[in-house]
């Protein structure tokens, strides 16, 4: 009789498993993870790891994992909708990952130090043991990684504020502006493709595509102040001292950089980009901001990357 086709075996609990030498050891456990976490990067990349943070929460992410090792229901405390995914969810931020390549490496370091405290707690494992022990930590290092790929694809920060709080950072602008009588603009860059990346790919690659747009728009911005705090895809920028021409240039840059941050099922990603100035598109922060999602709309509708809205005239930038 011919073979049925072999089938994934379920990862089942390893109940015999040395767990609790390990959740002895969770600090032990921690610094190993630290260490691992040290000897990947360059040593000017170390201060990215949260040191301080880490000393303190990482004990508890490999007692969780540790314990999810032996018993369903420590799993299904870690898995998505668990009481503790919340802090397996900071693996990568605790390890100053922030890109989904990073937080794969610091879950992989995670995983390695774990696997080598199985071993060496286990005074002589069997064949058996030693697969279901893999296949085991091998779905829970997924968990772990999902996790933290989810929170590095939520909307985050730079500039110093906080979330939907960033109009505030505007309005200041907008004050300094009026005193000094220097020029002033917002940008609003958008992520065509955000919504359908977030609604058809697996979460791993969502916030692979996401965090590179981030990334290039990071990277492109130099004096101005950037803030990502709304929603996956969104980004905006305050351009202290620029005008309509300085303001659209840098519209250009930042179109140029996120088509250079890579593609997404071939195609290079796209934003579109609104531009408000202050004085001609608007006279206080809520208008520039309305401004420029009107501006970034009539981008998205005429298929160009800028649009300018204002009184010069409206000739496009593709």
């Amino acid at each position: 009789m011919a073979a049925s086709p072999p089938r994934r075996r379920r990862a089942r609990p390893v109940a015999d498993a040395p767990t609790k030498a390990l959740l002895e050891r969770a600090d032990d456990l921690a610094k190993g993870w630290l260490l691992e976490l040290i000897e990947q990067l360059p040593l000017d990349a170390v201060p990215s790891i949260l040191a301080a943070e880490l000393a303190s929460e990482a004990p508890a992410i490999c007692a969780a994992a540790t314990r999810a090792v032996a018993a369903d229901e420590e799993l299904a405390r870690i898995a998505a909708g668990g009481e503790l995914e919340g802090l397996i969810a900071r693996a990568g931020e605790l390890a100053g990952a922030r890109t989904a390549e990073a937080v794969s490496r610091a879950v992989d370091a995670l995983r390695a130090v774990l696997w080598s405290a199985l071993l060496g707690a286990l005074a002589d494992p069997d064949g058996g043991l030693l697969a279901a022990l893999s296949e085991r930590l091998a779905l829970i290092t997924e968990l772990v990684r999902g996790a933290a790929l989810r929170r590095l694809a939520e909307p985050s920060l730079s500039g110093g504020e906080g979330g939907r709080d960033w109009p505030r950072a505007l309005e200041r602008e907008v004050v300094r502006s009026r005193r000094e009588g220097s020029a002033l603009s917002l940008l609003l860059v958008e992520l065509e493709e955000a919504g359908r990346i977030l609604a058809v790919e697996p979460a791993h690659a969502a916030a692979a595509a996401l965090q590179r747009f981030e990334a290039a728009v990071h990277d492109a911005v130099t004096r101005e102040i950037l803030f990502t705090g709304e929603e996956a895809g969104r980004a905006w920028v305050i351009a202290p001292g620029a005008g309509r021409e300085g303001a659209l240039k840098l519209g250009s840059v930042l179109a140029d950089a996120v088509a250079s941050a890579g593609s997404w099922r071939g195609t290079p990603l796209r934003p579109s980009i609104g531009v408000a100035v202050l004085g001609e598109d608007g006279a206080d922060a809520s208008a520039l901001i309305e401004a420029a999602e009107e501006s970034r709309f009539a981008a998205s509708a005429r298929g160009i990357t800028v649009a300018r809205l204002g009184p010069e005239s409206e000739s496009p930038l593709s």
